[in-house]
């Protein structure tokens, strides 16, 4: 049987935390690794039992987020909040989260994103997404184009957009009605073309060159 998801959750409203840590407790694949109602009990719980996601209920901030990522190195942080004003999320989003999911989400598609994430996924509400691209379409105006299609063929700027926007290896392939190594093949070649190494920085690449839009 796989090894179980370590889930660390970080919430100041008790009702919030003890709904998340339910539906933790409740999914097979995921185990609760600790959980803390501020900030310095999570960076404490977060050094100690080095989880594989923490759910970031607190109020975040950017210097939050980079001691979280000192306690934790290979913990991947999604923010959970009920913020969109665009100061906060330029903020938030300029720190890389693996997710950001605001808090009317179904606890349900919380948990599904903390699979995705532990296995090298990004996962961001709808508007959330809306507002990377606005970010990297700000980022890349006048340097759009010219330097991407150098670098990339037709094909793997699909593949690009396609694990950028989220999907997985597997939906990518059943997209473009291609097999999954196919894809696998084409990431490997992407990342090597682009000097990038994990997921993240290939979903900050593709919003920053323009290759997703709206």
């Amino acid at each position: 049987m796989p090894e179980k998801i370590r889930v660390f959750v970080a919430e100041d409203c008790e009702p919030v935390r003890e709904a998340l840590i339910a539906h933790i407790r409740a999914d097979e694949r995921l185990r609760l690794a600790g959980q803390a109602r501020n900030g310095k009990s999570a960076v404490e719980g977060i050094r100690t039992s080095s989880p594989d996601v923490v759910i970031l209920g607190l109020e975040a901030t950017a210097a939050l987020i980079r001691v979280i990522r000192a306690a934790g190195p290979d913990t991947k942080i999604i923010v959970f909040s009920t913020r969109t004003d665009d100061p906060y999320l330029d903020q938030i989003l300029a720190t890389e989260p693996a997710g950001y999911l605001l808090k009317r989400e179904p606890l349900g598609r919380v948990m599904l994103a903390v699979r995705r994430v532990a296995r090298g996924d990004t996962v961001f509400s709808e508007s959330i997404q809306s507002r990377i691209v606005e970010l990297g379409q700000r980022a890349a105006q006048g340097v759009r184009s010219s330097a991407r299609e150098s670098m990339l063929t037709p094909r793997e700027i699909e593949v690009v957009a396609l694990l950028a926007s989220g999907m997985s290896v597997k939906e990518a392939a059943s997209a473009l009605s291609i097999a999954p190594k196919t894809v696998d093949n084409h990431k490997t070649q992407i990342m090597a073309k682009l000097d990038v190494h994990n997921r993240a920085e290939l979903t900050r690449y593709a919003f920053v060159s323009g290759i997703l839009s709206p």
